[in-house]
């Protein structure tokens, strides 16, 4: 494949001498004159913890009164505003009340006037059931937040543009400091709320790293040990981004951070989550850089575009299988692109989301019931990203037949975004099919009827891979892990082992301890489960299949004898 990015070489990042001087120094330039919103941010260390000190000043020259808005709930955290204590407002003249909403104040003020907030940020506890993967995490070596559950800010539009200044402060000497707007940089300025908002902030112990793409600085912080190095990190990183650049056109990014830092969970779990330019990505200690890792730096990657830069997304009609789904189909067609993986593997993939999707409770459900269990039920949530795949595999051949392959769903994606740079829009399932009607035909506002809104069975696309790639039954197995996997989550300890189960065969048996442990994944029950585990005492390796109940299920297979890179039209190549 001809790559037009070229990648420089690492480079160590040296510490900003205001940074490490431990004394205050000036202070960052704040707007004279207008509108603007200043942060300064100064930690405190005391009893082995560290506390954030923030100061937040703006001005709104039309408003004299406006709410104040606290962290709230943040990628499973809740009550983030307990973690916010001692606000203080100024000058004279300025009030602030409740407002009956935890996660807000009323402020009232002199028209014009910049008003002062102070407020005191710590760690404390995530609510009682809180996903604490994203959490705000804040100790003596190091922090990790997110403009969501960290900042207090103005209830003021995001996107408004404005001078918006944001000033680190009398930081630990040696400390590295990165965020959605610089590195190791004091004083940062940025045009509008959204930034700092939906950014991420890191600092403490990390290493820092930093790689050319296309010109442009990509940075990696990283903490923690790891089976891999820094550099084989970053480089991963580096490809996946230049990649998704180049099938977007854009290359000409001034700035992204990419964040990785361990969890504790068993070896080969992770998580990820896009932020304003970069993402923080999770993984246990010990997880090597395989398959899932790489779909998972490119699926949060490419939301830097899908639906950041295509248009606006309603929380009454969130279209989540474009959203998430066509970030999915994505994510693994351009790992392939890119050589990053093999067209077998590719293929293999394909197929085990048809098996995800044929295998769900969920599979029939209609979007109204999807939507009221989103969050609660994780086969309700997992549904829109296959059904948007595999309706964008469908697509993407329904647009070859309708142009006589002189486009694909590439050019509706690209041709989406330029509409968007032109003027606002609203992405909902009426204008998306709208517009890809264009492309299409009328089959896809059909599609999102049948499969999307009232929840039939999307078949297996025939033909959606090209030439020499047909569909056979193939034998199909449900995931069963054969224990509480979430008991192994919370105590390490093995659990209701099913008697008969392949891991009761495998000799699992309750009340073992988990020594070690690959990854689970339970929407792949051909991926091994492999375990030590302490049997009275002593070690004992076991390693099964997760299968659960048999069935057949339709997959792709290449015909027999055929060659990928001589078959017409294939994706594969």
């Amino acid at each position: 494949m001809r790559r037009l990015v070229r990648l420089a070489a690492f480079q160590s990042l040296a510490l900003l001498v205001c940074l490490a001087s431990g004394s205050s120094g000036e202070t960052c330039p704040r707007s004279q004159g207008g509108n603007f919103v200043s942060y300064v941010v100064v930690p405190e260390l005391a009893n082995g913890s560290l506390v954030l000190k923030v100061g937040l000043t703006f001005k709104l020259d039309k408003s004299s009164d406006v709410d104040l808005v606290l962290p709230s709930e943040w990628q499973g955290a809740t009550e983030l505003y307990k973690h916010v204590s001692g606000i203080r407002v100024s000058p004279q003249g300025t009030s602030m009340r409740d407002s009956g909403n935890p996660a807000r104040r009323h402020l009232s003020f002199d028209r014009g006037k910049p008003v002062h907030v102070e407020y005191t940020f710590e760690q404390g506890e995530l609510a009682q059931g809180s996903q604490v993967f994203f959490g705000p995490v804040l100790n003596a070596k190091f922090f990790v937040l997110t403009g969501r559950n960290f900042l207090v800010y103005p209830d003021i539009p995001e996107h408004e543009r404005l001078p918006v200044s944001f000033e680190w402060k009398d930081f630990p000497s040696g400390w590295a400091l990165a965020d959605s707007l610089g590195v190791n940089q004091p004083c940062q300025e940025t045009q509008s709320l959204l930034t700092l908002s939906n950014g991420l902030f890191v600092g403490g112990d990390f290493r820092l790293k930093n790689v050319l793409v296309a010109g442009q600085p990509v940075y990696i912080a990283v903490r923690g040990d790891w089976p891999f190095s820094d550099e084989h990190f970053a480089d991963l990183a580096a490809k996946v981004l230049s990649a998704e650049r180049e099938f977007w056109n854009d290359r000409n990014v001034p700035y992204y951070l990419v964040a990785l830092m361990p969890m504790d969970a068993p070896s080969g779990e992770y998580a990820g989550t896009a932020v304003e330019d970069g993402f923080l990505m999770l993984m246990s200690r010990g997880t090597q850089l395989g398959l899932d890792v790489q779909f998972l730096l490119a699926h949060e990657m490419f939301h830097t575009w899908n639906p950041a830069q295509l248009g606006e997304v309603g929380p009454e009609d969130p279209v989540y299988w474009f959203s998430e789904g066509f970030t999915d189909y994505y994510a693994r067609l351009l790992l392939l692109r890119s050589s990053l993986i093999a067209p077998q593997e590719y293929l293999k993939e394909v197929n085990r989301v048809y098996s995800e999707y044929m295998a769900s409770p969920a599979r029939n459900y209609d979007k109204q019931l999807v939507q009221s269990q989103y969050f609660a039920n994780p086969a309700a949530q997992r549904l829109p990203y296959l059904q948007g795949s595999l309706l964008a595999l469908k697509w993407n051949a329904l647009i070859g037949d309708h142009s006589a392959k002189r486009q694909s769903l590439d050019d509706a994606m690209r041709t989406l975004r330029r509409k968007a740079q032109g003027s606002e829009q609203t992405l909902t399932d009426r204008s998306l099919v709208t517009f890809l009607a264009g492309f299409t035909g009328p089959e896809a506002a059909t599609d999102i009827r049948n499969y999307v809104v009232l929840g039939q069975t999307l078949p297996l696309p025939p033909n959606a891979l090209g030439g020499c790639i047909s569909i056979a039954k193939k034998p199909f197995y449900t995931f069963d892990s054969g224990f509480n996997i979430e008991a192994l989550y919370r105590d390490g300890r093995i659990r209701d082992v099913k008697e008969g189960s392949e891991a009761f065969r495998a000799g699992l048996r309750d009340g073992q301890t988990v020594v070690q442990s690959t990854a689970i994944d339970p929407n792949d029950a051909d991926h091994a489960i492999e375990m030590t585990v302490l049997d009275s005492g002593l070690p004992k390796r076991v390693r099964y299949l997760p299968h659960g109940t048999q069935s057949e299920v339709d997959q792709y297979e290449i015909q027999a004898g055929s060659n990928t890179q001589q078959c017409p039209n294939t994706v594969l190549r």
